[in-house]
């Protein structure tokens, strides 16, 4: 999974999070049940690495294929029943974390 790092200069990059509603839903014409199994696995990596995962969605694209959002809540359930293992963070936070 891509995670966040640093260029020479100290430009920051946090890259998405792998894959996003546009790809999925628009492009390779994926079910709201494959989303939802691919947020499941980058999550899990996520949480077992220690790593970042950010979350890219375009609400009306989402909203149309999951409308009563279950991936946020796939999300947020999955930090809460982490065990302290994974957090919400602001890019703040992240750009902390990452090394120069």
């Amino acid at each position: 999974t891509a995670q966040p790092s640093r260029y020479p200069t100290g430009l920051l990059e946090i890259p998405m999070s792998p894959a996003s509603d546009i790809v999925c839903f628009r492009a390779q014409r994926w079910n709201r049940e494959n989303f939802l199994r691919a947020i499941r696995a980058g999550l899990g990596w996520c949480v077992e690495h220690g790593a970042v995962y950010d979350f890219l969605s375009h609400p009306a694209c989402l909203y149309v294929t999951d409308p009563n959002f279950e991936a946020i809540d796939l999300i947020c359930e999955t930090v809460k029943q982490s065990k302290g293992r994974a957090a919400f963070a602001d890019l703040e936070s992240v750009a902390g974390s990452v090394a120069v």
